[in-house]
């Protein structure tokens, strides 16, 4: 990568030089036609003749049109060459401002998912190695986006309203996920490398959060087997429901 970078700069740097030796060549020749057409016109016929004066001004001619052309055929790549080189500071400009934000709109809500998201997906362009680790996380946020959905669902299509208080609990669920997230952040920058990240740690963290998504799991099961009951007119019993709520917020107090 860095030998292709080398070489482009080289062929680049060759190319500039033509330009600019093609455009002294090119003012030369516009500088002998227009001598030759004015100042010097009447000297060089007297001292050496009309037929000498048409073979400069030839001179010129080609001299300025060859180089001229030249100047054109060799700066075209050079002028391609800058502009994608501004084109790409700029993605680097751009890409280093988006990372400074996405820094300072995490450190203030850490348990926002979007931001949580966008910052594991920014730590594994920082640090390409941690990408099984990344992808994990992502797997559980998706996990829990999809259990969100599904108990939104049951409840929008039933008309449950007596379940509005599940939904609560599936927030406060995902707040801890992204906290454990959070904390597995910190350890991967804490690292020097890949290699040195403190895995035991790392996978208590994510041993939690599947626990915290096994418990959401049973939580909209409960939720469809009474919203079946209340909709078929039995004696609904909604303590499996609470049960499982108390399991899980008793879970969002351990530390």
């Amino acid at each position: 990568m860095k030998g292709a970078k080398t070489k482009a700069k080289q062929r680049a740097k060759r190319r500039l030089i033509a330009v600019k030796i093609s455009l002294v060549f090119a003012v030369s020749g516009f500088l002998i036609l227009i001598l030759s057409s004015t100042i010097l016109k009447d000297w060089i016929i007297i001292g050496y003749g009309v037929r000498f004066l048409s073979k400069v001004q030839l001179v010129g001619q080609c001299l300025s049109f060859m180089s001229s052309a030249c100047v054109i055929i060799c700066s075209i790549p050079v002028i391609k060459a800058a502009r994608e080189q501004k084109k790409e500071l700029e993605q680097k400009m751009r890409s280093a401002q988006n990372r400074s934000r996405v820094l300072a709109d995490y450190a203030k809500d850490s348990t926002n998912p979007d931001l949580t998201r966008r910052r594991l997906e920014q730590l594994q362009d920082e640090m390409p190695a941690l990408e099984d680790l990344v992808m994990q996380c992502l797997e559980q946020m998706d996990a829990m986006d999809a259990l969100q959905e599904k108990q939104n669902a049951l409840i929008e299509a039933n008309d449950a309203r007596y379940l509005k208080d599940t939904i609560n609990v599936l927030d406060n669920v995902e707040r801890r996920i992204c906290q454990n997230f959070r904390n597995v952040i910190n350890l991967c920058i804490a690292a020097d490398s890949a290699e040195s990240l403190d895995e035991k740690k790392v996978n208590k963290y994510l041993k939690d959060n599947r626990k915290k998504l096994s418990n959401t799991k049973e939580l909209l099961k409960a939720s469809a087997d009474w919203i079946n009951q209340y909709n078929a007119g039995e004696d609904s019993d909604r303590s499996e429901v609470e049960n499982w709520i108390a399991v899980i917020r008793d879970s969002l107090r351990e530390e």
